[in-house]
């Protein structure tokens, strides 16, 4: 399962530069990059989920220390083909 995530900076109109995200799955942190460019991501949680419903944290902290937060519930359903 991709989560693609887009997130920008700006401080006085011009980019900030490069930032730290980290992804969190029912309050837990599971993995971070540092140094992580602006723009389009995309992160592989398929070996992180179970199946069920869980909350999923993406934060993102630009070079100045500002964060952004974005929380979304997600379900993962197994199935059994015969």
């Amino acid at each position: 399962m991709l989560l693609k995530i887009r997130w920008s900076s700006l401080r006085d109109g011009r980019p900030t530069g490069n930032g730290k995200i980290s992804l969190y799955i029912d309050e837990v942190l599971m993995f971070t990059q540092k140094n992580a460019p602006q723009g389009d991501l995309s992160l592989d949680v398929s070996n992180y989920l179970t199946e069920g419903t869980h909350s999923i944290e993406v934060r993102a902290v630009d070079a100045y220390g500002n964060m952004d937060k974005v929380i979304q519930e997600l379900n993962k359903w197994g199935y059994l083909l015969d």
